[in-house]
């Protein structure tokens, strides 16, 4: 079995047929981002370290994908990561369980409204996180 990684191209044409529906994309434009910063945000909370570890890892994979997306990603890390510096440890970790819950919650709420997905998608798809199509392209450019 050989491994072969999606293009970005891919990968954002695949969101977009299991993501039609304008009331889903907005909720997932929302609860993703969410999602992500309480994730990044609890790594925080374990240790700064494993939040810098964790983001080279997944800026490596960005660079696979688009030059342009993995800057944009690192500005993004870079912002959320500063953020994490205003909260107690304690505030923080609070903040980022109740927040995941009830992103999740949107989550599942944006696919019951999106309906059955082409191709029967799983709820949660495997593909990269975060820079939604509409927003930017493989090149860095608006997307649609």
């Amino acid at each position: 079995m050989q491994f072969r990684m999606k293009s970005i191209d891919q990968c954002f044409t695949e969101y977009g047929e299991s993501h039609r529906n304008a009331t889903n994309k907005e909720i997932h434009w929302v609860c993703v981002t969410l999602i992500t910063y309480t994730l990044l945000g609890l790594l925080w909370v374990l240790s700064p370290y494993a939040l810098l570890v964790f983001s080279i890892v997944a800026l490596v994979f960005y660079l696979t994908l688009s030059m342009v997306m993995s800057l944009v990603m690192l500005l993004a890390v870079i912002l959320m990561a500063w953020s994490f510096t205003l909260f107690s440890r304690e505030a923080l970790l609070i903040s980022c369980v109740v927040i995941f819950v009830l992103a999740w919650i949107g989550q599942f709420i944006g696919h019951k409204i999106e309906g059955p997905s082409k191709g029967g998608q799983p709820l949660v798809e495997g593909r990269p996180g975060r820079v939604e199509p509409h927003l930017i392209d493989a090149d860095g450019l608006p997307g649609p």
